[in-house]
């Protein structure tokens, strides 16, 4: 993010200071052309907002709430997941998925509110290509739930609270 921003500051002072150094403003009142400074200096600032505002540098990646553990590998999954006896969520998703990325919150609501009784679990599909393979996944975020070992229940896409409430009560 810091490198987009300084490359967006460097980009804009950059044209900034060829439009003033190229262009002329007869009244000194226009700030990019006036001079190659003021162009330099109106264009670095109008380059790192740009910068700030396509990189995303002001948008928060919601990270997972602590109770959600990832999984790491098809052996981990069957040993934490299938051999608990307690309720099981298991999220699939992905790190470029703007779906998965909007369900997070709702997410983390559901682990805290279920923490102590139910165990929370993200498996990356990019990572974990046999594991959902293995559960059918088509679509994500895909959220199945587990119980001793067997499915019990399923649910696509990004749900809100009241939905994972229910499939986890049932």
């Amino acid at each position: 993010m810091l490198i987009s921003l300084l490359a967006g500051g460097v980009i804009g002072a950059t044209v900034g200071g060829l439009l003033g150094r190229t262009r002329s403003c007869e009244d000194g009142g226009c700030p990019l052309t006036a001079n190659p400074w003021r162009g330099a200096l109106y264009g670095g600032v109008l380059g790192l907002l740009a910068a700030f505002v396509f990189t995303g540098a002001n948008k928060p990646d919601m990270a997972y709430a602590s109770p959600i553990q990832k999984v790491v590998s098809a052996a981990q999954f069957d040993q934490d997941v299938l051999g608990n006896p307690r309720k099981t969520l298991v999220v699939f998703s992905a790190s470029w998925c703007g779906a998965c990325k909007a369900y997070k919150p709702e997410l983390n609501k559901a682990a805290q509110q279920f923490e102590g009784r139910v165990h929370f679990w993200v498996a990356d599909v990019d990572e974990l290509p046999e594991l959902a393979e293995r559960y059918e996944v088509r679509s994500i975020p895909d959220t199945l739930i587990f119980e001793n070992g067997a499915l019990v229940g399923r649910f696509a896409g990004a749900v809100e609270l009241p939905m994972i409430e229910k499939g986890l009560s049932s």
